[in-house]
């Protein structure tokens, strides 16, 4: 790796660490590990200002380096989408499982209160 690549990476590297962090929470999304998640994005959150700082985005244009930002920046927005997917469907299934427990209670309560007209 030349001097100029090493740069490069180097420079490139807080996009590279939002990615590998955004990576990390669509995994513990997928394993359902909500609580870690939370904290996780916390973390990753501190890191968004320096991504939008100015002086790296005229350092990363001086480097000829805006493609490779931006891309990264599309596989970050991908990620954060199958993050809000993956949010979504665990809400609907607290939901249904919700509604599935409520139901039963109706159930039960109906059922004693027969056992106890009886």
């Amino acid at each position: 790796m030349s001097d100029t690549d090493q740069n490069e990476d180097n420079l490139l590297a807080p996009l590279h660490e939002f990615h590998q962090r955004s990576q990390e929470l669509v995994k513990l999304a997928r394993a359902g590990d909500w609580a870690t998640l939370e904290e996780r994005l916390a973390e990753r959150e501190k890191g968004l200002p320096a991504l939008g700082d100015n002086q790296f985005l005229i350092a990363v244009a001086k480097a000829d380096q805006t493609e490779q930002l931006r891309e990264g920046i599309a596989a970050i927005q991908a990620l954060n989408d199958e993050l809000v997917a993956l949010a979504e469907q665990n809400k609907a299934d607290i939901s249904a499982q919700l509604k599935e427990s409520q139901r039963a209670e109706k159930g039960i309560q109906a059922y004693e209160k027969g056992k106890a007209g009886r």
